[in-house]
This record gives structure tokens, sequence and C-alpha cells, in this order.
């Protein structure tokens, strides 16, 4: 039988004492990052695991305790304002409060764009603050790299929606927009829709790699309906393209990724909804939009982003993965006069 690799023998194997060993790997801040590197090298090496009983434990006092010093998890915006209404936070911060408090957890808000503030610097000032998790928010350029000064080795970190392109292989939690497009698809089929239409961004389609195209064509298959009507997805909406379009293909139904696309059609006479023309908004925000369609489910989408980050603060499990989790939370269907029961 294999022997197992205890924090003594990491500590013999890399001449530091068990103390030191114990504190790098729980993440703690004020060690030497050469001595970082040596012994999580060893660790790795090794294949140190940490004992599940222990770790059970640790998890189960982290979960009664109050927030305590270090016990904080960084939200960092990555959008232009300095505050928790920058891009992509205001809507997952309830949830990622809610999870993180639950687990013995505070939150804390930093601005990447913050005046004089380098990914460098950031990240020194998060960990000689004791930080160990970090949440990187959506932010408002779909281009958005994260460059190698800021110290992901230092962290477990995890990022909400598609907001940053490079490193790709970091943790995220999603909304899951494929399956929210299948979810209209079907809910137009059943109330009697047969041309059913896409519109979109052509952005977010860049963004995605087409994945919501590629859904809501497989569900018209499903279906057993034509795929005979192209997907809308102009660079930036001008309104007489998306009627022109929408006269052109003549479908009952269209899918809309954006209030804008949906508000154009509701407003245009010569579409008919929802009698002629049936409108659905399949990444609603707030929940109070006048469509039918699919509500985002934002504060779960903040809730499994603490507790994946919380988990990985658990498990030591820092830096970038050599594969990433998706982790994507459906939307929920809400009613609404822009889809008639029956067509």
């Amino acid at each position: 039988m294999r022997k197992r690799i205890t924090l003594k023998v990491l500590a013999e194997e890399t001449g530091f004492h068990v103390t030191t060993v114990s504190g790098v790997l729980l993440g703690r801040p004020h060690f030497d990052p050469e001595t970082v590197r040596v012994i999580q090298e060893a660790a790795k090496r090794l294949g140190y695991v940490p004992d599940p009983m222990l770790s059970a434990l640790a998890a189960y006092r982290t979960g009664i305790k109050k927030p305590a010093a270090g016990n904080t998890l960084a939200c960092i915006g990555l959008g232009p304002r300095e505050s928790l209404t920058d891009w992509g936070f205001e809507l997952v911060m309830p949830g990622i409060r809610k999870a993180a408090g639950q687990q013995g957890y505070s939150v804390e808000f930093f601005s990447a764009k913050a005046k004089g503030m380098g990914w460098k610097r950031l990240g020194d000032i998060l960990y000689h603050r004791g930080i160990k998790g970090v949440i990187f928010a959506a932010g408002p350029d779909p281009d958005m790299e994260i460059p190698d000064a800021f110290p992901f080795g230092r962290f477990s970190v995890v990022a909400i929606e598609d907001c940053i392109v490079r490193p790709a292989s970091i943790h995220r939690v999603m909304n899951h927009r494929t399956r929210n497009v299948v979810m209209g698809v079907e809910r137009c089929f059943e109330s009697g829709r047969r041309r059913i239409g896409l519109a979109t961004f052509f952005d977010r389609e860049k963004r995605q790699h087409r994945a919501e195209t590629g859904s809501y064509l497989g569900a018209l298959a499903h279906f057993g309906l034509n795929a005979d009507i192209p997907v809308f997805s102009p660079e930036k909406l001008v309104g007489a393209e998306l009627l022109a379009w929408h006269a052109r293909h003549q479908p009952d139904a269209v899918l809309c990724s954006h209030h804008d696309l949906a508000d154009r059609l509701i407003s245009a006479r010569s579409v008919g909804v929802p009698k002629k023309t049936a409108v659905l908004h399949y990444h609603m925000v707030h929940g109070d939009e006048p469509y039918a369609g699919v509500r985002t489910q934002h504060e779960d989408i903040g809730v499994k982003a603490a507790d994946l980050v919380v988990a990985m603060i658990n498990r030591w499990e820092v830096g970038l993965p050599e594969s990433a989790i998706y982790l994507q939370v459906p939307g929920v269907w809400k009613p609404g006069a822009t889809l008639a029961e029956k067509f």
C-alpha cells in the first residue's frame, strides 16, 4: 500500500517546518514567494492530498463560525466604475454575499480600474490582506484579458460569465444561455409556432463561439422544424434592418437575446405582436420586463460562484486549472403577453 503523503513528509522533503508547510498550503499570506513555490511544487510532485476527514471538519467549522480576520472574498470589477454597481456585480452580489456569509466569509469589492491600480499591485494588496478567494465580474469589454502580472497562483479564482478571454483556463459560473434558447424554442413550439427565428448581436455570437445559434438550430431539428430563417446578428442594431429581416422571412416567433431587439419588434405595428408574431426575450435581467421569456437567475449564479471559490479554498486549490469548470445555471420561464398560449 502506498504511503500517505502527510504534512510531515512534505516538511522533510522541502526542509521547512511543518507549520510553514501547513500555512502555505492553506494559502496564508506573508510567506516568501520562493517558499510558496517550493512547497506547492513538492505537494504536487509527491501527490499530496488533504485528509478528507480533516477537510470536512475544517469546512464544517468554517460554516458555523462568524467571519474572522482574513475570511474575506474579493470581488474584482472589470468595468470603469469603482463601486458595487460596477458592470456585472450589482445583480449577482446578493447571492455572493448570501453564500459567503453562510460559510463564514465577508465580501469586499475591488476595482481593477481604480486610479493608480495595476494588476500586480492589486494582487499584492489582496495577498497581504490575507484574502484567499477571488471572484471576477463580467465587464463591458468582450475581449478582456488579465495579464500575467496578476499573481493567480496565490488565490482560488472564479469568474462570473465569460468576462475574461485570457487566461482561458479559469473556472466560471454562467447563465445557461444555450439551455435558455432551447427553452424558448420549446415554448414557441408548444404554442403552435412553427417558423421560429433568432435575433441577437454579432459581438455576442463571437464571444460565445456561436453557441446560442448552435443550440437554436439543434432545437429546431429536435422538433422537426425547418431552419430556413437566417439568424439576425448585426454588429449594431439598425431598426430598419431588423424589420426588413422580419418582413422578408415572416417568422411567427422571434427569440431575442437583448431587450433592444425585443422592444423594436414589439413597437412595430407591422410585426403584429402577439397575434401575428410572438416575441420572447431569453436573457431577461430583472424579471419584470414586459415580455414572455427566460429570466436569468443572477442570485443563484452568485451563490454558486461563492460556493465554488470557498470549496476551492478548503481544498487549497489555487492558480489556474489545467481543465476549467464551466458551471451553468439555467434561467426560469416567465409567461408574458408577447406569447399567446395557442397560435
